[in-house]
């Protein structure tokens, strides 16, 4: 019985992430909201229901890094693109720290710094969605066709 349970979950994920409807780019945009929405919870059990929704975006995030610039830029340019962002996150996470933390100085609480790093979370993913059609049109303009 348990076997069982474990291929229907297993078949019900692989239905939702193979969808081509799913767009994994969205995934980033939904994890900026989640962190915009953590200075509203006062109350444990706030946090504790948003603790699924963050850390289920933020995870799907790291495991559809890679598809994410396969779909941008190509597998020809995985390396490259993945390196960039890695350095990027690497940035991020080298100043991001510094930066919250001096918003928190500035105005006496950190909600405006939750607030500031979902915004660009969200912005970064908004960013990113047109550039998929920018590959495909690229691909198109110059007599590649379209790859997957």
């Amino acid at each position: 019985m348990k076997i069982e349970a474990k291929k229907d979950n297993e078949a019900s994920r692989r239905k939702i992430s193979d969808t081509p409807k799913v767009d994994s780019l969205w995934v980033s945009i939904l994890a900026g909201l989640a962190t915009m929405a953590v200075p509203l919870f006062t109350q444990y059990w706030h946090f504790i229901a948003l603790s699924f929704p963050v850390s289920a975006f933020w995870r799907c995030f790291a495991a559809l890094r890679s598809v994410i610039c396969v779909d941008l830029w190509g597998l020809e340019k995985l390396a490259s693109a993945f390196g960039t962002i890695l350095l990027f996150m690497g940035v991020g996470a080298l100043v991001g720290s510094p930066i919250a933390a001096s918003i928190k100085d500035w105005s006496g609480n950190f909600d405006i710094s939750f607030y500031a790093m979902g915004v660009l979370m969200t912005l970064s993913g908004l960013n990113c969605i047109p550039l998929r059609k920018l590959r495909v049109w690229e691909l198109q303009k110059y007599g590649e066709g379209v790859k997957d």
